[in-house]
């Protein structure tokens, strides 16, 4: 019984891995920085953190946050933790380990 949960767990981890989309910060200027809180909203959280305008390379954790009319979303993001206003972020377009002019195998356009 231990194994089929070690097994399940394993398979736990391989699908959150498959799944985890990474973000860049959008919105906001050059000279500013969004902030990443210790708890969703800006009302009586605190700054943990300060991300770059032009930071690559979040990760969602999964967990949302609706406060008031704005969406918070959990984040790890050079080794740290906190919320942020989903506003803020866009997914980054994935490349995969293809070269290029290689076919991809989903591509609408490739029968293999």
């Amino acid at each position: 019984m231990l194994g089929f949960g070690l097994l399940l767990a394993a398979a736990g981890t391989a699908a959150a891995a498959e799944t985890a989309r990474i973000y860049s910060v959008v919105h906001v200027a050059p000279d500013d920085k969004l902030n990443m809180r210790n708890q969703p909203g800006v009302e009586g959280s605190k700054v943990v953190a300060s991300i770059p305008h032009n930071a690559k390379g979040i990760l969602l954790t999964g967990e949302t946050r609706q406060v008031g009319r704005s969406t918070w979303v959990k984040i790890s993001w050079s080794g740290r933790q906190g919320w942020v206003n989903r506003y803020y972020l866009l997914e980054d377009v994935q490349t995969s380990n293809y070269e290029p002019g290689t076919p991809r195998r989903n591509d609408p356009g490739v029968v293999m």
